[in-house]
């Protein structure tokens, strides 16, 4: 006896797909905060616009429910350097501390408004006729600290590291502030000038 055995071929109309694709769409995008930042849900947060990343805590605090908690450590910047090299946090140990250029990223100014940044090789140049430092500094009435709240909760109003140092004076780096989000490269690294840290990796490691 000879069977013979069909195929039913389902067709799927091609609206139906778009629309599935744009529900998937707008799923994951409800999932980002500030529709930027992804919530790894683990006190970490990844940059969908720079794949990177980011602790939500600064160094010393502690990720609990959906707030940063403990007391913020500060360091200077070899032992920032240093706490990197050696920091383990959610099974991962390849955490850096973040370039000037990663950095500035996450400086928000609720007003809308910033300083020009226009920076030479060793500082923010200066407009001595009015006198205006183009540093990136926040404009207008705005809030603080000057990053993404919901995203970064109780970052300090501080300056921040990074591990961009200064090209001609080595013992000077530069540094974020959060207070009004300039960018700094005369802060100095030796002992006892100390400063807060936030750390960075690159999702794709």
């Amino acid at each position: 006896m000879m069977k013979i055995y069909g195929l039913v071929l389902v067709f799927v109309p091609l609206t139906l797909l778009a629309e599935a694709n744009s529900v998937q769409h707008s799923q994951s995008s409800m999932n980002l905060i500030s529709e930027r930042f992804q919530d790894n849900h683990d006190g970490t947060l990844t940059d969908t616009t720079t794949q990177l990343i980011w602790m939500r805590c600064t160094v010393g605090q502690t990720w609990q429910g959906n707030h940063c908690h403990g007391e913020a450590i500060k360091m200077n910047w070899h032992q920032a350097i240093s706490k990197a090299e050696t920091y383990i946090y959610t099974e991962k140990s390849d955490w850096r501390l973040p370039t000037l250029e990663e950095l500035r990223t996450l400086v928000v100014c609720s007003s809308g408004l910033r300083r020009e940044i226009r920076l030479r090789e060793d500082y923010a140049i200066t407009d001595a006729e009015n006198g205006v430092r183009f540093d990136g500094r926040c404009k207008g009435d705005f809030d603080t600290p000057t990053i993404d709240q919901k995203a970064f909760p109780d970052t300090l109003k501080n300056n921040y590291w990074t591990s961009t140092e200064h090209p001609i004076f080595k013992q000077f780096s530069w540094g974020v502030n959060f207070s009004a989000g300039s960018e700094f490269n005369y802060l100095v690294k030796a002992e006892g000038q100390n400063r807060y840290v936030r750390l960075i990796r690159d999702a794709k490691q």
